[in-house]
């Protein structure tokens, strides 16, 4: 566990930027430096069944949800799940981090000038833009959940 926790931090120093927004929704990746701290609010309660292997990396924007690694897998798969729902019920995101990082990396060239609704709504992402998008989507994650992927960046 400690080589992949290693490993961990230093494909998190992968990321381009660390907060990522196409118009309303957005992502937020947390420093190596903060890392330790997120994880507090998850592993010391004992209510909802969360598995000491789940290492959360961010969250989602607009409802809190977590971005977590199973770090109990091989290739470190990305999940969420819905936050306040009295337990947790992941949903895969990515087949692997470094999959995870690529299309984010990917996304976050996307998503320069498109920050704010306003920006987003001048120079919205062409439907080219969004089909390249979810190829590599499909191609870096080897898995597409549509309403993670579709919901927050391809609306």
């Amino acid at each position: 566990m400690k080589l992949q926790i290693n490993e961990l931090y230093n494909l998190l120093d992968t990321f381009k930027e660390i907060e990522l927004s196409i118009g309303y929704s957005g992502l937020i990746i947390y420093s190596n430096s903060a890392l330790e701290k997120e994880q507090l609010g998850y592993s010391i309660d004992n209510k909802g069944d969360w598995r000491q292997s789940r290492f959360v990396i961010g969250h989602e924007e607009e409802y809190g949800n977590p971005i977590f690694v199973d770090m109990s897998r091989r290739y470190l798969p990305i999940y969420t799940a819905e936050h306040g729902e009295g337990e947790w019920n992941p949903r895969i995101i990515s087949s692997s981090l470094k999959g995870f990082i690529k299309t984010l990396n990917y996304l976050y060239d996307l998503s320069k000038e498109r920050e704010t609704p306003i920006e987003n709504k001048d120079n919205a992402l062409s439907v080219s833009d969004k089909a390249k998008l979810l190829t590599k989507i499909i191609i870096q994650t080897k898995r597409l959940n549509i309403r993670f992927w579709l919901g927050y960046f391809l609306e």
